[in-house]
């Protein structure tokens, strides 16, 4: 699911603050750049923006996520829903929520496996115009 349907689901009482879900997300705008978002499959417990640190803000949302450490208690990161490609009135991508592992892995794959072939893609694109701009200039030097 995404952050939207969570906020309803904690809104119709099915979900609630305080409960550990599973969140991944794995993407590229541009191969060319880092990942907009690298978030690997990781035990997060649903937080109130109410419980931000001063000096900390969390845009277009009312909950955000903090990892657990390894004695189950929330850390002090705050992981926010939404990536930062978002503009004023417009949000930007949701991470992923999922209630178990398995779920969160699997997915993890998936986007792997989706920036692999945009990987493949722009490689491809690229070498064809390299061998444009080489047969073009060995054309003038005839």
């Amino acid at each position: 699911m995404l952050y939207p349907e969570m906020r309803d689901q904690i809104a119709a009482g099915t979900m609630n603050i305080g409960d550990d879900v599973w969140i991944v997300d794995f993407r590229y705008e541009d191969v060319l750049n880092k990942p907009i978002r690298n978030v690997t499959p990781i035990l997060v417990r649903i937080t109130s923006n109410d419980d931000l640190p001063a000096r900390k803000t969390v845009y277009y949302a009312d909950y955000h996520f903090r990892p657990l450490g390894k004695n189950g208690a929330a850390k002090a990161t705050v992981i926010a829903p939404y990536d930062n490609t978002g503009f004023r009135g417009r949000t930007g991508g949701s991470v992923n929520i999922f209630l178990t592992e398995a779920e969160a892995q699997a997915k993890y794959q998936e986007q792997v496996q989706a920036a692999r072939e945009q990987i493949v893609v722009a490689r491809e694109r690229s070498d064809a115009r390299f061998v444009t701009l080489l047969l073009d200039v060995e054309e003038r030097s005839r």
